[in-house]
């Protein structure tokens, strides 16, 4: 019998201290199942002070990080010493689509105010068809930035 290795695994949480000192964890999962995906924004809608979930996809290596609103991309690419800020990553934030069952990307503040004209179409020539194994549409985000170059 031939193993293979799971690409989807948690990875970490993230440690927060609130005000008074409490603790709080939040989850960072490294290619999701779909399960996980679904437990993230179930999450997300119960506690009502996010409805959305960031991620940092780095499409060298066909990997993906979800983790909740409320842990800043750089938090998380600090942790796991990811490229941020540049053409070799996506930050983004996206929201569940019950109909589709996907994750549709939304927003990237990198995308959209920081990378230039070229970083921008490095990362939409890009192919991204691999997020769709985690259940995730970034090509509908990209489609409304096409032809604006």
């Amino acid at each position: 019998m031939k193993l293979r290795l799971l690409a989807e695994e948690f990875v970490d949480y993230f440690v927060s201290r609130g005000f008074h000192g409490q603790k709080f964890d939040y989850p960072i999962y490294k290619n999701p199942t779909y399960d996980e995906i679904k437990q993230l924004w179930k999450e997300a809608k119960e506690a009502k002070y996010f409805e959305s979930i960031r991620f940092l996809a780095i499409p060298q290596k066909k990997e993906v990080y979800i983790f909740p609103s409320l842990i800043m991309h750089a938090n998380v690419a600090a942790q796991f010493k990811l490229p941020y800020w540049n053409k070799f990553s996506f930050p983004g934030v996206a929201v569940w689509n019950n109909n589709k069952r996907i994750l549709e990307v939304v927003e990237s503040v990198y995308f959209e105010d920081v990378a230039d004209s070229t970083e921008r179409g490095y990362l939409m020539n890009k192919s991204w068809k691999w997020l769709e194994k985690y259940s995730m549409d970034i090509e509908t985000y990209f489609k409304s930035f096409r032809g604006k170059e």
